[in-house]
């Protein structure tokens, strides 16, 4: 949902500040998660033949949700009215 931007709340541009803030620090977060993706050296056979897989599939699952987060941001921030800057 796109806030209402109005005399009595948050400025535009404290608004566009905050959500700039946050989606860098996602992409930041995303480039930090692609460089922690698992090693299958990791996972011993002890852990058993699907462990490497498992946690491969773990790690997308994370990966998605940080850049789900960061494009709903993204459509928040693009839909304040640029008309107030």
């Amino acid at each position: 949902m796109i806030p209402s931007v109005h005399i009595g709340g948050t400025s535009i541009n404290e608004l566009e500040r905050q959500l700039n803030e946050a989606v860098n620090a996602l992409d930041a977060a995303c480039a930090a998660l692609i460089g922690a993706e698992p090693n299958g050296r990791d996972y011993v056979p002890i852990l058993g033949p699907e462990a490497f897989s498992r946690a491969q599939q773990q790690h997308r699952d994370r990966l998605r949700r940080v850049r789900s987060v960061r494009e709903e941001l993204a459509e928040i921030w693009e839909g304040l009215p640029s008309n107030l800057t």
